[in-house]
């Protein structure tokens, strides 16, 4: 069975490598171990987990250097939406979740990966809040629903 969530890489020597995030903790860094080994200076020997549980995936910054970033902002922590866009450093992934029909990003920049979807999920980050209102706000926008919003966790 193939995994439900994988990470396409947007930038660098791998852009267009898709890789499957297998098991509930999915380890990144530039150091050897990790579940996703990025051998690049701006990311950090032990830069980011992505968690999968029962409401899908959740991203978490280890504390890098030079950030995680999700639709441009900075983030410790946040859910994962299909078609995200995340920097680890200066490298660029698409986040895809087979289930919401696997958005197939193209490069960044590209048409396809400004308009295969509509608005882009990156650009509704901004309008995640940290009440379930703010939410219902979010999935009664067209063309979005109640998954397109990042809950704050605790």
């Amino acid at each position: 069975m193939d995994p439900r969530f994988s990470l396409r890489f947007e930038s660098g020597d791998r852009a267009g490598e898709v890789v499957p995030i297998e098991g509930q903790g999915f380890t990144i860094g530039r150091r050897p171990g990790h579940a996703l080994q990025i051998l690049d200076n701006s990311v950090s020997g032990r830069h980011a987990e992505i968690i999968v549980d029962e409401h899908g995936a959740l991203l978490r910054d280890l504390g890098s250097t030079n950030g995680t970033r999700l639709g441009g902002e900075r983030v410790i922590e946040a859910r994962l939406v299909n078609g995200a866009r995340i920097h680890f450093g200066n490298v660029e992934l698409v986040f895809l979740d087979a289930a919401a029909g696997g958005f197939q990003a193209g490069p960044a920049g590209s048409a396809a990966a400004s308009n295969a979807a509509g608005p882009s999920a990156a650009s509704f980050h901004k309008s995640c809040f940290s009440s379930s209102d703010a939410c219902e706000k979010v999935s009664r926008t067209p063309g979005r629903s109640a998954k397109d919003c990042i809950m704050p966790t605790d």
